[in-house]
């Protein structure tokens, strides 16, 4: 029996990773600052109604609720950003959420993983995006969270190209809900021989 060699060169899955790292960072950023200067604005426009308010104690009380929805605004940004940078640690740690294309004789099974530990099992034939959903529940991530995500899969096996359809499928109805679901993709076959 020979043994054959293999050498796995992660290079261009590194410079993936940190292009996606590079853009995800420059769009938080630029989101952050977009917010912040919607803040900034809408905080200086309800101290000049506030300053102009105060004959008026109807009038400032409602600008007193609209200042506190603008300093929830500022607020929020700021636990945004908190939370990308989590995320992007988490990725950084390897302990992001990673989905696993598991293909067998009679069908696939879709793994929801975080920190080698399995959190659900998604078979085909199965409402794949809520078994989804339910494996990032599991890992305590709610559809504000930001969740930095890896599918991983064998393109060489038999099928996988239409399980690879219907995951995509479900994983664009997460994002529907999930607004800060980003997915990268993994196909471990092409660093094969």
């Amino acid at each position: 029996m020979r043994r054959k060699e293999i050498l796995l060169d992660f290079t261009p899955l590194l410079d993936v990773t940190l292009i996606l790292l590079f853009f995800f960072i420059l769009f938080s950023h630029m989101e952050v600052l977009e917010e912040k200067a919607a803040a900034d604005t809408a905080t200086a426009a309800a101290a000049a109604a506030a300053a102009a308010a105060e004959e008026k104690a109807a009038a400032a009380q409602a600008l007193s609720v609209q200042f506190e929805e603008e300093l929830q605004l500022i607020r929020n940004a700021d636990m945004r950003k908190a939370a990308d940078f989590e995320a992007m640690l988490a990725f950084s740690r390897s302990s992001n959420i990673k989905l696993i294309l598991n293909m067998q004789e009679n069908g696939w099974t879709l793994y929801v993983c975080q920190s080698g530990e399995s959190l659900a099992e998604v078979p085909s034939g199965t409402d794949i995006s809520t078994g989804i959903r339910n494996g990032l529940s599991a890992a305590g991530l709610t559809a504000d969270s930001t969740i930095l995500c890896e599918f991983i899969l064998d393109g060489s096996e038999p099928g996988t190209a239409s399980a690879y359809r219907t995951i995509k499928k479900a994983l664009a109805a997460i994002q529907q809900t999930h607004k800060y679901f980003y997915c990268s993709e993994t196909d471990i076959s092409i660093a094969e021989d």
